[in-house]
């Protein structure tokens, strides 16, 4: 049963890693300018890139963290280690999920102290 779950973990992986130029090609990009047109905006708009391809890519790890955990705890059948296994799953993600929240706010915070624009920063698609 072991093998099964760490096989279907690898599978999730290598679809992320496979999924994600695909994703930021469909995003229109990571890198917004060419050559010598970058200015201040195409920097901010390169944050703002960098900073929504990883809130997407750590909304899918840690949906799939909680399945993974949830199907350990299910599947526990009273076994006390598979059960302390799927909360320390379930708080890996968690945690993950906050702190990548909380740098989301952060840079935010500072963007907008800065003067950059609401509507330009992350309000734009």
């Amino acid at each position: 049963m072991r093998n099964f779950f760490s096989t279907i973990s690898i599978y999730f992986l290598g679809v992320l890693l496979l999924a994600s130029p695909f994703a930021l090609h469909a995003a229109g990009g990571l890198i917004p300018c060419d050559g010598t047109d970058c200015d201040l905006g195409k920097l901010i708009k390169l944050v703002e890139n960098i900073l929504r391809f990883f809130s997407y890519t750590v909304a899918f790890v840690a949906a799939a963290l909680f399945a993974w955990g949830g199907i350990l705890y299910m599947t526990a059948g009273g076994n006390e280690s598979q059960i302390k296994n799927a909360h320390k799953i379930f708080g890996y993600a968690a945690g993950g999920l906050v702190l990548v929240l909380a740098a989301w706010l952060i840079v935010y915070t500072i963007m907008i102290g800065l003067g950059v624009d609401s509507k330009f920063w992350f309000l734009s698609r």
